[in-house]
């Protein structure tokens, strides 16, 4: 059966700016009047956002959306707060597509909805490369496009499902790393934990996820490194030794491999915006991405 979408594209839809902010404990930004629509999430923190004589409550998971003329103002709370965004311009939304003067101005998304596994993708665009455009701008109309009609709950999610051997591995892997990511893990040791052989848990990694049982450890590891490089101060070399690197040198070749920049650049770059934390090697090519990424996506990583 041949199927078509229904929606027809924005008519005019263009980006107008994509970026990540980091803000501090009790502050306050604006207000100011809007030139143009507007999707943020809230990953990390919250607050309270005004829109005109509206009070929004903002926590991780939030998801706001702001129209031009309106007047906005971000009251944050007592942590420090992240919150990813993009704008855009449009001429017309033709229906199906109800009136942009009727879109909400907030949803909630659970931490693991494919909303934010694609607002995430959106983020790890280049958009100083032209090239991405014909990919980038279609995906940031499909973000929009799921938070005006409300696609809640686990609604359309991704899901995988592996066997159980596999999903007990995951989940001792990521307590092993969250407790000391210094500390060695052997794959017999893994593969001890869910009584299975070794080559069996071998075999099993390889079919269902393309990937072995100690690389999925070190993007872990490497997950918990980037996020303490983004929200700390710690010296490299420190963060290296404690997530069971040999030397800051090899950390830094293998994060770059990963990410595509050096530890030190990925935090200048993160900082001032220019960047967010893009998919690492796990989550590159299949919808795990939701198990390995923090619980609270943007949470503080703790020294």
């Amino acid at each position: 059966m041949a199927v078509s979408d229904p929606w027809p594209r924005l008519i005019g839809f263009q980006l107008a700016s994509v970026a990540t902010s980091i803000e501090s404990p009790n502050t306050t930004y604006g207000p100011w009047v809007t030139d143009a629509y507007g999707i943020a999430w809230i990953a990390e923190g919250g607050g309270t956002t005004h829109y005109d004589d509206q009070s929004i409550l903002t926590r991780p998971g939030t998801v706001l959306c702001v129209r031009p003329g309106m007047s906005a103002r971000h009251d944050w709370g007592s942590e420090r707060s992240t919150q990813s965004f993009f704008g855009f311009y449009l001429d017309a939304a033709n229906p199906p597509w109800p009136d942009p003067a009727t879109w909400p101005l907030k949803r909630d998304f659970p931490g693991d909805h494919v909303f934010l596994s694609l607002f995430r993708s959106l983020l790890g665009f280049d958009f100083k490369d032209t090239a991405t455009y014909p990919y980038a701008i279609p995906l940031a109309e499909l973000i929009v496009r799921l938070f005006v009609t409300g696609v809640g709950g686990h609604d359309a999610q991704v899901k995988l499902v592996l066997p159980d051997a596999v999903e007990k591995a995951l989940t001792f892997m990521k307590g092993h790393v969250t407790t000391d990511a210094s500390a060695p893990l052997s794959s017999q040791e893994i593969a001890g934990h869910v009584r299975v052989t070794r080559q069996h848990l071998s075999r099993l990694f390889k079919a269902h996820l393309r990937l072995g049982a100690l690389e999925c450890v070190n993007a872990l590891r490497l997950e918990s490194a980037a996020s303490q490089i983004e929200r700390s101060d710690r010296p490299l070399a420190r963060i290296a030794e404690d997530h069971g690197f040999s030397s800051q040198f090899h950390f830094s070749k293998i994060f770059k491999k990963t990410y595509g920049m050096s530890p030190n650049a990925y935090r200048k770059a993160f900082r001032t915006g220019v960047t967010a934390r893009p998919p690492g090697l796990v989550f590159r090519n299949h919808p795990l991405r939701h198990y390995f990424y923090e619980a609270e996506p943007g949470k503080i990583s703790q020294p």
